[in-house]
């Protein structure tokens, strides 16, 4: 209800204005302004979770998406470090049995210091 309504509400006999076409008006007009408040209300919360269940879910959208990234490249870099460590064992194999290969083919020290006596004795 508009100022000019309740003017001529109050106004409407005769130009006396009696309590009661008074009490009536701003009654009227506290009942529209309610009504309208409620439906503000009402359409601003609508929009609002309508609004929050859009950011909610393209929040969730995002951390979903980087997520499944991160995960992809932990499992690529797990990956590598098999394959690395699969590698370094190879390699340490390797060289342990080319380290094995050289001590076969080489006397222990007793055998060396037995050698050495022998070796004395004939020359002396």
């Amino acid at each position: 209800m508009k100022k000019s309504d309740l003017s001529s509400v109050a106004l409407a006999k005769d130009g006396n204005i009696t309590k009661t076409d008074l009490t009536q008006a701003i009654g009227q007009a506290v009942g529209e302004l309610k009504n309208y408040t409620d439906q503000s209300i009402n359409k601003a919360v609508g929009e609002l979770k309508n609004y929050t269940d859009q950011s909610i879910n393209k929040a969730v959208g995002e951390l979903k998406s980087y997520a499944d990234q991160r995960s992809e490249e932990i499992l690529q870099a797990i990956s590598q470090f098999s394959t690395e460590v699969d590698q370094r064992l190879i390699n340490l194999e390797d060289g342990q049995e080319a380290i094995k290969l050289m001590l076969d083919n080489v006397p222990y020290r007793f055998e060396l210091a037995d050698l050495d006596k022998r070796v004395k004795l004939l020359e002396s």
